[in-house]
């Protein structure tokens, strides 16, 4: 059973915060609350499995409420996996992965969403980055 602060923290890991910023919430007593975290998460903490399922149950009904409205982590990395391969002349107007077009004097603009963004994106949503340590820390996506 989880204490009201670790099902903050969990709330907080769910709503896509990071373990540092969850910690700091649900603990705001903590110096350290990097360090309080990365203990929290640690394979040797109790409550890290108790904290992962109320993660995954977080997830899962804010999923059920959004009525398949939230894009899940296969859905963000398959779009950014386009964008990064797409061929921008290949693209039709009206493309997903266009930021712009427009049309004037000299010719046609057409740009993209920036693809080095979209590596750096797809680098955290893969657990491949400092920034991503949640993930790496086992909670699922």
């Amino acid at each position: 059973m989880l204490t009201a602060a670790q099902y903050q923290f969990a709330a907080g890991l769910a709503s896509g915060l990071s373990a540092t910023d969850a910690y700091a919430a649900a603990f705001p007593k903590s110096k350290h609350p990097r360090n309080d975290a990365a203990r929290l998460l640690s394979p040797k903490c109790r409550a890290r499995g108790a904290i992962q399922e109320e993660v995954a149950r977080i997830r899962r009904e804010a999923e059920q409420l959004a009525g398949g409205a939230v894009l899940s982590l296969a859905e963000k990395r398959m779009f950014l996996a386009r964008l990064v391969r797409c061929s921008i002349g290949s693209l039709p107007d009206d493309s997903d992965l266009l930021e712009e077009v427009t049309r004037g004097s000299e010719g046609e603009i057409r740009r993209v969403f920036d693809k080095l963004q979209a590596i750096e994106l797809d680098n955290l949503l893969a657990g491949h980055g400092a920034a991503a340590r949640v993930l790496a820390a086992g909670i699922p996506a």
